[in-house]
């Protein structure tokens, strides 16, 4: 079965590419199965972009991984999204992006949100991903997040989102929300969180980062 994995650029999710790709019986599925999927918002660090560039990308080069980097196309949905690159030979990271979220920031006069439901991380990054997951698989796949063990509460919500984005689909009573859902229609999807199955601490990412 194809997994997905969510690459944030963060230690977690960086920890986890770099074991199953060093320690392949960890690995869920063959390297031809595994794609590696990344939203970029127009706004990420340089540092990011050169510590990717210098030690990540190389190992994905080396092991024919399918990164494929993706960017909201503008400020309204039915603008669809952009693919920045789509390749198992990847030497760049597309930091620029295409619409940032710092001009989505600078026209509504705002700040990114860091408490309560983070609108900014759906907008750019959750739904990105999601439009590229939508359009490209077809057949069911795992999809891996980096949340640690550390981190029940985030695992828990996210699948509890999973289960409440099906439901929709299902309310036979409520046609307008039926009719929404229908367009976040996705494949079959089985969440799966490697650093929880582990027992992984962000303690822990970090060395397997450094050490490899």
């Amino acid at each position: 079965m194809i997994t997905v994995l969510s690459w944030g650029f963060g230690v977690e999710s960086t920890a986890i590419l770099v074991r199953w790709l060093l320690e392949p019986e960890t690995l869920p599925c063959s390297l031809d199965e595994l794609i590696v999927l990344s939203a970029q918002t127009g706004d990420e660090y340089e540092d990011t972009r050169q510590d990717a560039e210098t030690y990540i990308l190389p190992i994905l080069r080396r092991y024919g991984v399918r990164l494929v980097q993706v960017a909201r196309h503008g400020h309204l949905e039915s603008d669809g999204i952009t693919v920045l690159s789509d390749t198992r030979e990847p030497y760049r990271l597309h930091i620029e992006g295409d619409y940032k979220l710092s001009d989505e920031l600078r026209a509504a006069g705002t700040v990114p949100q860091f408490g309560g439901e983070h609108i900014c991380s759906l907008k750019f990054k959750a739904f990105p991903l999601e439009f590229w997951l939508r359009e490209h698989l077809s057949t069911p796949y795992s999809h891996a997040f980096g949340y640690s063990a550390e981190e029940p509460k985030r695992v828990a919500k996210c699948q509890a989102a999973e289960a409440k984005r099906m439901a929709f689909g299902f309310n036979i009573d409520e046609h307008k929300r039926v009719a929404r859902a229908r367009q976040y229609d996705t494949p079959s999807r089985e969440s799966i969180f490697p650093l929880v199955e582990w027992g992984w601490t962000r303690a822990d990412c970090i060395t397997m980062v450094e050490t490899e």
